[in-house]
């Protein structure tokens, strides 16, 4: 089963002498040279193929006594081209390569070896079935020392003072001894116990045989790379990188510069990957400390390929891909367009990676939105995310934010955020935060810039939607120069009010504040001058979208003041009734102070999260101490919760006979839905 050729090859083995440049002092020297014009050699599905190969070997002769000593040998392997392949389909080709190593002895132990390597290629090529890596201009040096010895003597050492401690203990047991001790009371926390979870951490781990050589070496050296190219489709996009600079060593690899073009993103990279030494080995955590920039973000289209990727499986052609040339392999992977409109998959928090990642980012596309500059800190550990200190500018508003996402287990994925929007019209707030809809659907009605502040946690199902039934926070809404137009809540206002302009409704200044609790919106009390009228409102909005309004008409044309209760399942079958105010004048409650705090406490929270954990996080929110406070303190009870007076005869009368200027639709209105709920009509 094994094949080989061989053409023009040439060998030969001698004694040859060289002189130091610096002392002078003659060496000799056992010498190996060879050349091989081409090969091609395959044993089963493994196969080597090359041009121009070149090989040079030299080792010391010179006589000593000391058989202990490690000797120098220097070597230098070239190739116009080499392919390596094994019998799984992966290959390694390398172009243009220039490679030489050296042994010698280390200066403080002549004892150990230390091995130096140097490796420039014009080209490097990797491929399995399904991916494919292109390298050019890729240098290599490295230096790697055998530790060991050193290694067995501080073992020993070890050992010894462990003996001290446990005399009783075999000296062969102790680790075993240790270990097990050190197990005792562990307990797996519950974020390490989901099984589908843990198949989209890292783990990594290298075979034993490699295993053996990185625990016994210590490795340093440096990396460059000129440009680079990608191609895969588990992340289906034109995938480059330029100017690569990086050093490692056993433990840590760390990023000098590098700048990644993956579709229409443009995004520089510098920082470290650490903790490898053990991570390596399947018994620790990656540990990521990473500068992103960002010069252009497409993340619609980073989000779409994360998607494609997540939910690929290998086609039932999978030999067609896997024998096509780079550029039919590129055009069969990157994909023309990417559907973002799919369902997101879920995004889960790798358990063993601990990552601190410096965000900044202009000119980015997301959701519709043109993000002009992006700066947030993000940081990774025990599957949650937390997010901090993000700032936004876009082309319809600013933005704060901070937040978490935690990822424990598959009926356990929680989230949690404190977010401030301004200057942003209702329909952006909407379209990114499409659950506000259904919290507050009433905001749609507003057109012009408000401002948005929402801080809340909530559960999440597998596919990333927030599940609104557990959205527990508060919210504010409000804004300066504001209209409402052109919706059936406005018309019907409009219309039963006599308003001057029933086409929109001027708003000079609006502050909209509420809680998030047990599936309701409670607004609580505001002020809001609209036509000729001043009202005080408040209520309780379902997320099944069924509603209890009260607003007190305080200033009108009316001679008297009037309450008016509106309610309904929804907004398109409002019913309204009318009555005698619940608010007297505008000196209402104010929760302004009591919803900041709320604010705060959540994020404080958020950035306690690591220290208190996320079920602390979201149990202190949901209780919403500083408002249930204020509530008992104050005696506040919702108008809607009240029961409203009913106007006098005299009243009705006046307002039926008010002319013009009444409301005398809304009697009518009432006398109607009365005699219908008596009638069973809806």
């Amino acid at each position: 089963s094994l094949k080989a050729y061989i053409s023009n090859a040439t060998l030969s083995l001698g004694p040859e002498t060289k002189k130091a440049p610096k002392s002078g002092k003659t060496f000799r020297l056992l010498a190996l040279k060879g050349n091989v014009d081409s090969t091609a050699i395959t044993y089963g599905q493994m196969g080597v193929k090359g041009k121009q190969l070149s090989l040079s070997a030299m080792n010391s002769t010179d006589y000593d006594k000391d058989t202990s000593k490690v000797h120098v040998f220097a070597g230098k392997v070239g190739a116009g081209r080499l392919i390596l392949t094994d019998n799984n389909g992966m290959a390694v080709g390398l172009n243009g390569s220039e490679n030489s190593f050296r042994v010698m002895p280390k200066r403080s132990n002549p004892k150990i070896p230390v091995l130096a390597l140097t490796s420039r290629n014009k080209g490097i090529f990797l491929k399995s079935d399904m991916n494919r890596v292109i390298l050019s201009n890729a240098a290599l040096r490295a230096d790697a020392t055998m530790n060991s010895i050193e290694r067995r003597q501080k073992v020993k050492a070890f050992l010894d003072s462990l003996s001290l401690v446990y005399p009783d203990v075999p000296k062969d047991s102790l680790f075993f001894h240790i270990s097990k001790k050190n197990a005792t009371g562990k307990v797996i926390p519950e974020w390490m116990k989901e099984k589908d979870f843990m198949k989209q951490d890292i783990n990594f781990r290298l075979d034993e045989t490699i295993a053996k050589y990185f625990r016994e070496w210590d490795l340093n050296g440096r990396i460059s790379i000129e440009k680079g190219m990608l191609l895969t489709p588990y992340f289906p996009l034109r995938n480059t990188l330029q100017g690569f600079e990086g050093h490692f060593n056993n433990n840590q690899v760390r990023i000098d510069s590098l700048k990644v073009n993956a579709g229409k993103s443009v995004i520089g990279a510098k920082g470290s990957l650490s903790g490898l030494r053990r991570a390596l080995m399947g018994r620790g955590t990656y540990i990521l400390d990473m500068d992103l920039n960002a010069d252009k973000m497409d993340a619609d289209e980073l989000l779409a390929a994360f998607n494609a990727g997540a939910s690929f499986t290998p086609p039932a052609d999978e030999e067609k891909l896997a024998e096509a040339s780079d550029s039919e392999f590129l055009q069969m992977v990157v994909a023309d367009s990417l559907d973002s409109e799919k369902p997101q998959t879920l995004l889960v928090i790798p358990a063993d990676v601990n990552a601190d990642i410096r965000l900044s980012a202009k000119d980015i596309t997301f959701s519709g939105l043109e993000i002009n500059s992006l700066n947030a800190d993000i940081l990774m550990k025990e599957r949650c995310m937390q997010i901090l200190n993000t700032s936004v500018v876009t082309n319809v508003g600013t933005g704060t934010f901070e937040g978490f996402y935690a990822t424990r287990s598959k009926k356990d994925i929680r989230t949690g955020f404190d977010l401030g929007l301004s200057d942003v019209t209702s329909e952006k707030v909407i379209s990114m935060m499409p659950a506000i809809d259904t919290i507050m659907p009433l905001l749609k009605s507003f057109k012009g810039l408000i401002d948005c502040e929402i801080a809340a946690t909530a559960s999440l199902d597998t596919c990333m939607n927030i599940i609104t039934p557990s959205i527990n926070g508060v919210i504010r809404v409000g804004g300066e120069n504001l209209s409402m137009s052109g919706d059936k809540v406005f018309t019907d206002l409009a219309k039963k009010l006599k308003f001057r302009d029933k086409k929109e409704g001027r708003i000079d200044k609006m502050t909209v504040e509420g809680v998030i609790q047990d599936n309701t919106l409670e607004v609580f009390p505001f002020i809001v001058d609209i036509d000729r009228y001043t009202l005080a409102l408040s209520g309780k909005h379902n997320l099944d979208q069924s509603f209890r309004y009260h607003a007190s008409i305080i200033r009108s044309p009316m001679v008297f003041k009037v309450g008016v209760d509106i309610y309904g399942p929804n907004f398109d079958k409002m019913k309204f009734k009318i009555g005698k105010p619940k608010y007297k004048n505008t000196r209402i409650p104010v929760f302004t102070e009591v919803i900041d705090q709320t604010r705060i406490n959540l994020a404080q929270s958020i950035k306690g999260i690591f220290e208190k954990g996320v079920e602390a996080a979201v149990r202190e929110n949901e209780r919403q101490e500083a408002i249930e406070s204020f509530k008992k303190e104050t005696g506040y009870v919702n108008a809607v919760d009240q029961q409203m007076e009913e106007l006098s005869d005299d009243e009705k009368k006046q307002i039926e006979e008010s002319g013009e200027d009444t409301s005398e639709d809304i009697v009518t209105k009432e006398k109607t839905d009365t005699l219908n709920e008596q009638s069973g009509i809806h």
